[in-house]
């Protein structure tokens, strides 16, 4: 996005046509929405439901563009700390044992940069699921403790 921003990538390939649409306008026109009209909205975010498709219910249903990419989409949302989640998440994957899921987060990975996500709820939960022992620091094993003398009252 960064790289290609503005670029005419049809004058490589006229196939590349949907990717540049793609790269200058469902993934920057939030960024220069907000730059015009909320410049903080860079640092904080816009909200909850903002850009996705909670906004097509408001009065700012006429600026609504498929932001399609996770990661653009919740940045919009939620600002510089998403930034911060985005570091655990990595820093996380590099601890992580468990292979199935980190298969899952990879997989994953390469979906939501095509797709929003927060549109099917399915798609959500399993994103909650993959990424969802990320900030533990060791796990433990849950287990009802007997106390001594607990029986007799």
């Amino acid at each position: 996005m960064l790289a290609l921003g503005g670029t005419d990538l049809t004058k490589i390939d006229p196939m590349l046509f949907s990717m540049q649409d793609r790269i200058n306008n469902t993934w920057t026109f939030p960024f220069t929405y907000l730059g015009q009209n909320f410049p903080i909205g860079l640092i904080t975010g816009c909200g909850l439901g903002c850009f996705t498709y909670p906004m097509e219910y408001t009065q700012l249903a006429y600026l609504m563009v498929p932001v399609d990419n996770f990661y653009v989409a919740t940045y919009v949302m939620l600002g510089v700390p998403f930034i911060l989640f985005v570091i655990g998440m990595f820093t996380a994957t590099i601890k992580s044992m468990d292979n199935e899921k980190l298969t899952l987060m990879a997989l994953l990975n390469v979906y939501v940069i095509t797709v929003q996500c927060y549109g099917p709820s399915t798609a959500t939960i399993v994103m909650g699921y993959a990424f969802s022992d990320m900030f533990l620091n060791h796990t433990r094993q849950w287990k009802r403790r007997h106390r001594a003398g607990s029986a007799a009252g």
